[in-house]
């Protein structure tokens, strides 16, 4: 795109964003380095907001009482349930990958002839398996699943959800975040990798379906608190806690967004799939909208690379 003319709807929301930095991005060389010191400032001043957010909750009574929550806590088998059983009733384990051979010249001949690998390389088959056919097996039940882990979570917290019924704005109520991408998950089993996460990883994701709930005041949050725990509890509840994380914890110093993250597994269908709820403050929300976009400019400046890959990065990224 260069330093040309931009388009009207990329100057829009660019120009929502260089107001707060107080710089204008289009006068400015495409790797200013004003540009990027203005948003790392910007971005430490958000989180400092954030800071003062959550000491003027916990001076609240359930503020308090959320702060004293344990910082988290996992039970068993909190990973996909279904990738797991797909891994041991398939053909898709350790013992299989171990005696891969016999499909290492098959596929490297087919990775050869879409340009992918040399033939002579061989495969890691566990790889391929997992961030590629487990990968798409999440993708297809999350696509499947989402509609009907919605309703459930939309049921469960309808008490404290009512008053927000009607809000459309993405941060006031719930929001229902879209279904984790083919991509995004395909990277995150690399990562997984380099942990040394156990085969399959691809059962580690555990946000495939997600929403985010803004509630007004810690006294709501504490609400919502409740009625997820009681659901747990329920014999034939809606869902399972399986994983929870208390980022409004006193014993997390500094954060850039805090929340309550509940990991549920939710089963209909006959097939569960474990989903994500957020629970935070509404202005939490909008703090968190803009911080994320100063943090986005910061990692848009990667050693290496030209201005015009920062200025390509940099409207990709933040006037998407």
């Amino acid at each position: 795109m260069g330093k040309g003319k931009p388009t009207a709807s990329v100057k829009a929301k660019w120009d929502m964003i260089t107001n707060m930095l107080q710089l204008d991005f289009w006068a400015e060389p495409h790797h200013s380095k004003a540009l990027k010191d203005a948003a790392w400032e910007k971005n430490r001043i958000m989180i400092g907001k954030v800071g003062d957010m959550f000491q003027k909750l916990i001076q609240t009574e359930a503020g308090k009482k959320l702060a004293a929550l344990p910082k988290k806590f996992n039970v068993l088998n909190q990973q996909q349930p279904f990738v797991l059983e797909f891994a041991k009733n398939k053909m898709f384990t350790p013992a299989d990958v171990g005696s891969a051979k016999k499909f290492a010249v098959p596929l490297c001949q087919y990775n050869k002839q879409v340009g992918k690998a040399d033939q002579t390389q061989p495969l890691d088959y566990a790889s391929l398996v997992d961030t590629k056919m487990n990968v798409m097996y999440i993708v297809t039940v999350g696509k499947l699943m989402d509609t009907p882990f919605h309703r459930a979570v939309q049921s469960v917290l309808a008490p404290v959800l009512e008053k927000y019924q009607d809000s459309t704005d993405g941060v006031r109520g719930y929001f229902r975040g879209p279904v984790k991408g083919f991509t995004r998950m395909s990277d995150k089993v690399n990562e997984y990798v380099l942990e040394g996460k156990p085969f399959p990883r691809a059962a580690c994701i555990i946000d495939p379906v997600r929403c985010t709930i803004g509630l007004e005041s810690g006294k709501e949050m504490w609400r919502a608190y409740e009625l997820i725990m009681a659901e747990d509890k329920k014999p034939n509840g809606a869902f399972k806690v399986v994983r929870y994380k208390n980022k409004w914890s006193e014993e997390i110093k500094e954060s850039p967004f805090r929340c309550l993250m509940f990991n549920v597994q939710f089963e209909a269908h006959g097939i569960a799939i474990i989903g994500e709820l957020q629970i935070t403050l509404i202005e939490g929300l909008k703090i968190k909208k803009i911080q994320h976009k100063f943090y986005d400019i910061v990692r848009c400046y990667q050693d290496g690379l030209t201005e015009k890959e920062v200025h390509r990065d940099i409207v990709k990224q933040i006037c998407k």
